[in-house]
């Protein structure tokens, strides 16, 4: 709090004239004044202005007391010496606290790597071809298999017209022949557009046309026939090596173009603790930027990558992976949450466990660590636009932690700084907007300048250098760490997903009968945070049908993305200046939606419990739904964790496909007996086989998977693989994007590919496009071009 006092304090003044024996005579006396605040500022004026700080114990320190008294003297001193300066221009730093936050602490010294990640791959492949490289499928890939089978995708994309500055939207499940498909982009010049085939319909449409692909690649049988692996056209490092789309807060998605060189500063980075003997999972879709921690930095490092099975991935199958030699395994801050919860010790036996996306609560890490002592714990900040990851916490296992754990430091070459609103930096232990420059920044937002040229911006401490505007809140400790505070706009983050409310509600606003909008993050449910929408109706007579409003902006978004509930409201609550005042919107009434039918079995008498427990409810019934009820995938595997425990062995995809007490405990298979910790118990292997995620694909429950399945069982591998294997195992083609795709809409959720319409292109062929809004557009169609030609493009 700040006060200028105005109040008189001269004593002669405020006494009574004369010297009558009655006049009042006031003597200044010395007290302690205390405050109920955590800091407070008085001005006094006087002949030299006084200023007086009060602070509360409890709550601040005796030195950042007396540092705020002295920056606060300093800035009054240089305003008296040039009164004429604007106020961007005065500096409340110190020499030395300049000295801190725009040097040492400021930047990791170093320089990026200058060789490219296609060269890398190149040089693994020729140094160690029979080396593993990458596990999963039906047959692991050496190096040597994998610069093969990428070369032969190279020369397919190139027979098919793409060049050096085209796009190729790669919309592919994870497996390890996607990888040969994004290293063969790559080598034929091109940049990959990376596409989640789970996403919407009209959500890949918008993405493939928005990005102006030239060529779609959906399966896997296109290069079958192509011999021809030599290609690698030359690219330079500030060619554009993917555009990865992001929420917008315009109501559309936004591509994030990042290049080659900000690749390379990435996997080169120094330190990173992946060697050759290394084995990483990776489990991220490939349409998220993690996912180039869990490919590019093994492969560059000559490690080993392990593909996940479908699914989502629980404690259980964390500890089967690592039973198998996965020696490094990242997870969003909601996951590494549930895991520390519910299964702290599935951590055990990893080299190093990667988290971040979100904030990780310090308990979370506390139990990890004590649970795993050798594990070295590394929380990761940044956002797509700076290449995954801008700084990093290193928690080490003699390491004592923070009770609220940091963003840290920069990586190599990068520089971040913690401005005010004129970008004049802050001192240590003030809020102020983080900006990130150096090695690691994309090229900007894909064909949209005006917002590039909004958050990519002039870099005032170094000349000729951008910035990239983060939004993100934090402050500088005295350690030279940074702790993050919160956010500058509207953006939130949701099961680690960075979300724009404005594309939320936006959708919702798309739906006939809404006039009107809102969108918030909740947190209803400690630790849960949930998005509500709340629409109000275009006609209050007919209404709207909130579920049917879900359902249509379910079509457009991704499911980290579609509200849990939607509300109706007659009018949105407003505050005195007009503005949605969202502190006042209602709280989903989930309890509303619970049926009354009771278990009539043991194990229903339990979910239902659990079910409860997790979602924050009374009481559940039996029929009910536990996503309709708001729950998500992070909520789902806190509901399987704790049943196992109560003694009901369920994986965490049955959820999805089972979701109500009802249905599993159908599915549930009685544990010999209930774990009672908090670490699951790991399933034999019959059970595991009958509860994996493939289970419907091998027949019936109790059927034994097939190879395909049993991925996990091979990580453990050495010696030579079988050549001449590598490519055109899966069936499939590659597609071409061409001008109409159809409006109608169609497919299915889920993971399963959506529905098409059919285009003709300019050569003859036909391409199946997905249904949606968009236009897709092809530059290829009709046309040859060599591989190594380059064109301009539509990048920052």
């Amino acid at each position: 709090m700040l006060m200028f006092e105005n109040y008189p304090r001269n004593a002669p003044a405020l006494s009574a004239p004369g010297e009558a024996a009655d006049a009042v005579s006031i003597t200044p006396v010395h007290t302690v004044a205390g405050t109920h605040y955590p800091l407070a500022v008085g001005a006094i004026p006087a002949e030299r202005l006084q200023i007086r700080v009060t602070y509360r114990p409890d709550l601040l320190d005796r030195r950042t007391a007396q540092e705020t008294a002295q920056r606060i003297v300093r800035i009054l001193e240089r305003m008296t010496a040039n009164p004429a300066a604007p106020v961007a221009q005065v500096d409340a730093l110190a020499a030395a606290e300049r000295s801190s936050v725009l040097g040492e602490w400021s930047t990791t010294e170093g320089e990026a790597p200058a060789r490219l990640l296609p060269e890398l791959i190149r040089g693994r492949a020729l140094a160690v071809p029979d080396a593993v490289a990458v596990v999963g499928g039906e047959h692991p890939l050496s190096y040597g298999e994998l610069w093969e089978l990428s070369g032969r995708w190279a020369a397919y994309l190139a027979g098919a017209g793409v060049c050096r500055g085209d796009r190729v939207a790669v919309v592919l499940e994870r497996s390890p022949e996607l990888i040969a498909v994004l290293l063969g982009v790559w080598r034929a010049g091109a940049a990959f557009v990376p596409v989640d085939p789970g996403s919407p319909a009209e959500r890949i449409a918008f993405v493939v046309s928005d990005a102006g692909a030239v060529l779609v690649v959906d399966d896997l049988r296109a290069a079958d026939e192509v011999r021809d692996g030599d290609l690698l056209v030359p690219v330079a490092a500030d060619d554009v090596a993917y555009v990865m789309y992001t929420s917008g807060s315009t109501g559309v998605p936004k591509g994030v173009a990042v290049p080659h060189g900000s690749v390379a500063a990435l996997v080169g980075e120094p330190g990173w603790q992946v060697g050759s003997d290394d084995v990483v999972l990776m489990h991220a879709p490939h349409a998220f930027d993690v996912s180039l921690f869990e490919v590019w930095v093994p492969l560059a490092a000559g490690a080993r990558v392990v593909v996940a099975e479908p699914g989502v991935v629980d404690a259980s199958r964390v500890r089967e992976y690592v039973a198998a030699g996965v020696t490094s395994v990242h997870v969003t801050a909601g996951l590494f949450r549930v895991l520390a919860e519910e299964a702290p010790g599935c951590f055990a036996g990893l080299r190093e466990v990667l988290t971040g996306g979100d904030v990780v609560p310090a308990r979370s890490v506390a139990r990890v660590r004590e649970a795993c002592p050798d594990v070295v714990v590394r929380h990761l900040y940044g956002p797509t636009e700076t290449t995954l990851c801008a700084t990093w916490h290193v928690l080490a296992p003699d390491d004592a932690a923070a009770s609220v754990l940091p963003i840290g430091r920069p990586l190599t070459d990068r520089r971040t700084f913690v401005l005010d609103a004129f970008l004049q930096p802050v001192p240590p232990g003030t809020v102020g907007e983080l900006y990130v420059s150096g090695a690691g920044l994309a090229r900007g937002y894909w064909d949209r300048p005006a917002l590039t040229a909004e958050r990519f911006v002039a870099c005032p401490f170094a000349a000729g250098e951008r910035m990239y505007r983060t939004g993100d809140l934090v402050r500088w400790t005295d350690d030279g760490e940074l702790l993050f505070v919160g956010r500058a706009d509207a953006q939130v983050k949701v099961r680690g997903f960075r979300v724009e409310l404005g594309e939320v509600e936006a959708a919702l606003s798309a739906h006939p009968a809404v006039s009107q909008a809102v969108v918030v993050a909740r947190e209803d449910v400690p630790g849960e945070r949930r998005l509500i929408g709340y629409v109000v109706p275009d006609d209050p007579q007919a209404g709207v049908d909130a579920e049917h409003a879900r359902e249509e902006a379910a079509r457009q978004l991704p499911d980290y993305m579609v509200p849990a509930a939607v509300l109706v409201l007659d009018k949105l609550p407003l505050t005195r200046n007009g503005k949605v005042d969202r502190a006042a919107l209602p709280a989903p009434d989930f309890a509303g939606k619970v049926t009354e039918r009771a278990p009539r079995t043991d194990a229903e008498a339990v979910l239902c419990e659990l079910f409860a427990e997790v979602l924050g409810l009374e009481r559940v019934g039996v029929e009910d739904s536990f996503f309709e009820l708001g729950g998500d995938s992070i909520m789902s595997m806190q509901l399987v964790a704790r049943a196992r425990r109560a003694g009901l062995l369920l994986a965490a995809q049955d959820v999805f496909t089972s979701p109500s007490p009802a249905e599993l405990a159908a599915l549930a298979e009685p544990l010999d007996e209930p774990t009672g910790t908090g670490d699951p118990l790991n399933p034999s292997p019959n059970r595991r086989w009958a509860r994996c995620p493939g289970r419907r694909r091998c027949g019936r429950s109790g059927a034994r998977p097939s190879r395909q399945v049993r991925a996990v069982d091979r990580c453990r591998l050495s010696g030579r693989t079988r050549p001449g294997r590598a490519g055109g195992r899966r069936g499939g083609r590659a597609r071409h994007a061409r001008h109409a795709a159809s409006r109608r809409r169609g497919g299915r959720r889920g993971g399963a590919r959506a529905g098409g319409a059919k285009a003709r292109l300019g050569t003859g062929r036909t391409a199946r496009l997905p249904r949606g809004r968009g236009r897709c557009s092809s530059r290829v169609a009709g046309r040859r071009r060599g591989p190594g030609r380059a064109r301009s493009d539509g990048a920052p």
